[in-house]
């Protein structure tokens, strides 16, 4: 299920969140959502229908919430499977929760390539720039309990990643296109919000607000829960100055 319609001739952000390992559609009789083959399909879609990044924003296997199988085999091919749809999906991050890489490192060493590309782990130093249709865009990744100086930190090295800095006034100088991808629900995705400031604020936790959410210049958007949705923000720049350079 796409959350958000999608405008043609813009760019984009494909988004995805919380799949806990899920592999096959929701058993339900009504809206059976979701199937991680179906998510590959549609974002391989994409490829051809203009600029579009595809990001994750967390919550990739169940750790701490339900055990993988006691099968040394079947735990390998649960993760391989996991990371070949990353991999096939196209997508340009992914954040991981803290003891994810470790583990998926462990059980599919032979599709370590995949999480170099994507994976990043919350954090000042973990960083990803993209140069999308012209514009620079910066993402950055936090987790939900980071304290405030601890968002500073991370929003400000996004800023001087692109050259731009103001530690006086953070919501007048944030980067081109300053992208967050959090492990925190609509409610502390608000406090990270209003602390960092950057123009997209993608939640997880099972987070979907059905319009998105404002909060000063901070659009949130997020995708469910068990990875059974999609969601697409479609992107407009402008030439007048306003905050990141992008409107939602």
């Amino acid at each position: 299920r796409v959350a958000n319609s999608v405008q043609p001739g813009l760019g984009r952000v494909v988004f995805t969140a919380e799949t806990h390992a899920n592999l096959e559609p929701c058993a339900c009789t009504q809206e059976p959502w979701g199937g991680l083959s179906r998510r590959v399909a549609y974002l391989r879609s994409l490829s051809t229908q203009g600029p579009t990044l595809r990001l994750d924003a967390g919550g990739l296997l169940p750790i701490d919430e339900m055990p993988l199988r006691d099968d040394r085999g079947a735990a390998e091919h649960l993760a391989r499977v996991l990371l070949r749809s990353l991999a096939r999906g196209g997508y340009d991050v992914v954040l991981l929760d803290p003891g994810e890489r470790v583990t998926l490192l462990q059980m599919a060493t032979s599709e370590a390539e995949v999480l170099d590309r994507c994976a990043l782990l919350p954090g000042p130093g973990h960083l990803r720039l993209f140069d999308w249709s012209g514009t620079p865009v910066v993402i950055a990744t936090v987790p939900e309990r980071a304290t405030d100086a601890e968002l500073r930190q991370v929003a400000e090295s996004a800023r001087l990643r692109t050259g731009v800095s103001d530690k006086g006034d953070p919501s007048r100088a944030t980067a081109p296109c300053f992208i967050v991808l959090a492990r925190a629900d609509a409610l502390a995705g608000k406090r990270i919000a209003r602390v960092m400031a950057p123009d997209l604020l993608i939640l997880s936790r099972g987070a979907r607000p059905p319009q998105g959410l404002r909060q000063g210049p901070t659009f949130l958007v997020g995708a469910g829960r068990e990875g059974r949705e999609v969601g697409v923000v479609s992107m407009v720049r402008e030439a007048h100055p306003i905050v990141g350079g992008a409107r939602f």
